[in-house]
């Protein structure tokens, strides 16, 4: 028979033995609490990292069609002063290039001012790709597995090469992350130039190959960078039949003038 002493020892060693159970998964919460902590901390900061890199590359691009915009109004205007010296009065189409070009230049430099960032890499000097380039884009994806079909409806020869450029970098983006995700596969985009907008539409279906369709990731916050720029909308996300939509309107500002 166990005496009171023994009895007493041995509750206390099972009080021992479940405290000291009850600190270990005390302790191991706290660890896994830090480290979910930390892993949160650096996601946000890679959020905050893409979106400030992409900032800066739209601030580049800008940059640079601001650049040439004004290039070309100071030789206009040289020469429309040469002109008017030798011809006075014959100059009204030149001053007409000159208020366009300006014009341009200045809702652009709205634009950049609003994305520009402190730059720390070097500059990109290879010329900003347009609705042009998207041909090359859509060449250059098929052999890798994205059968691409692209139409483009409308006229877009007055659309300003700030937005042009954003249109790329937009389809180029939604096209990477079909690539990446659901090859091999197929896709289409359809590029509709209104009277007001541009509207973008990317759509590909579900990967033969089994992949998930692309998520909120740092390619779609580089998307909502460019629509913001031009006040515009953008709508993602997947479709029923699993594969990925990519819905954005860009507007024109100053349309019709």
């Amino acid at each position: 028979m166990r005496t009171s002493s023994q009895i007493q020892g041995s509750l206390m060693f099972w009080l021992v033995l479940v405290a000291a159970w009850l600190i270990g998964i005390w302790v191991r919460t706290r660890h896994e609490e830090a480290a979910l902590a930390r892993h949160a901390q650096e996601v946000e900061r890679e959020a905050e990292a893409a979106v400030a890199a992409e900032r800066a590359r739209i601030a580049r691009e800008l940059h640079d069609i601001v650049s040439h915009n004004l290039s070309v109004v100071v030789l206009q205007a040289a020469g429309a002063r040469a002109v008017e010296e030798r011809r006075p009065g014959m100059v009204g189409g030149t001053l007409d290039k000159i208020e366009h070009s300006g014009r341009a230049a200045l809702i652009v430099m709205r634009r950049l001012l609003g994305v520009l960032r402190e730059d720390p890499g070097a500059p990109d000097t290879a010329p900003n790709p347009g609705l042009a380039g998207l041909r090359d884009l859509v060449a250059l994806l098929r052999p890798a597995g994205l059968d691409v079909n692209l139409d483009v409806q409308g006229d877009f020869d007055d659309v300003p090469e700030a937005v042009t450029l954003s249109v790329y970098r937009i389809v180029q983006e939604a096209l990477t992350n079909a690539l990446k995700h659901a090859a091999p596969a197929s896709a289409r985009v359809r590029l509709l130039r209104e009277q007001s907008a541009v509207d973008i539409l990317v759509e590909n279906g579900p990967g033969r190959g089994g992949g998930a369709a692309p998520g909120a990731g740092h390619g779609l916050m580089g998307m909502r960078e460019r629509v913001a720029l031009f006040g515009g909308e953008l709508d993602a996300g997947p479709l029923p039949d699993g594969g990925f939509r990519v819905h954005a309107r860009l507007v024109l500002e100053g349309a019709g003038r």
